[in-house]
């Protein structure tokens, strides 16, 4: 009779690992505060999915004249990301300490050129990146009176063009040039939690 206790409550842990969970919310609404004024918008979620484990999904759209370092011109596009990560906090459950967090990072933009910018020979033109990749971020969450968190990470990323094209001023059709190799990913955002 023990042993049929044990597999029974060994069955109910193993097919709902949230039993073991502290009260700590499930999921969390978060954005950037700052690139807004960039014409950046950023909106992520993120859910617990486990006591020490989360998902999150970010997405990022881009309408921007001032954040362009490459022309000067203007970009728009989109970025999606989505992360799993790993809470490694001795005391504390997901989505509160620090964290461990691998992600895929999709990226999608048009650029435009003038042609006394930043461009291929100096000629001005309209680019559009395609541009994805894996990387791992290391940060950390402070869940503040279980509503609010406040979110800071980093790490390094690679990223590869899958498809980058140049389409010079006046000409018909794209060219195509590689770009992509190690970089980072930096951020910090505000969200509420419920």
């Amino acid at each position: 009779m023990k042993k049929l206790f044990f597999i029974a409550v060994a069955v109910i842990i193993f097919f709902n690992p949230n039993i073991l969970a502290q009260d700590n919310p499930k999921n969390i609404i978060k954005t950037n505060p700052i690139v807004p004024f960039f014409n950046i918008y950023s909106l992520q979620f993120e859910r617990v999915t486990f006591i020490n484990q989360s998902f999150q999904i970010v997405g990022y759209y881009m309408n921007s004249t001032h954040f362009d370092v490459f022309s000067g011109g203007p970009i728009t596009g989109f970025c999606i990301t989505p992360e799993y990560r790993f809470y490694i906090s001795y005391r504390r459950s997901a989505p509160n300490g620090f964290y461990i967090g691998p992600f895929y990072h999709y990226y999608n933009a048009v650029v435009t050129a003038n042609p006394s910018d930043w461009a291929p020979k100096n000629v001005g033109g309209t680019y559009r990146l395609i541009s994805q990749g894996p990387g791992v971020i290391f940060g950390y969450q402070i869940l503040i009176v279980d509503k609010f968190t406040i979110d800071m990470f980093g790490g390094p990323a690679f990223y590869f063009a899958s498809n980058t094209e140049f389409k010079p001023v006046g000409v018909i059709g794209w060219t195509s040039f590689p770009v992509g190799g190690l970089t980072g990913r930096l951020g910090f955002s505000l969200g509420f939690a419920f």
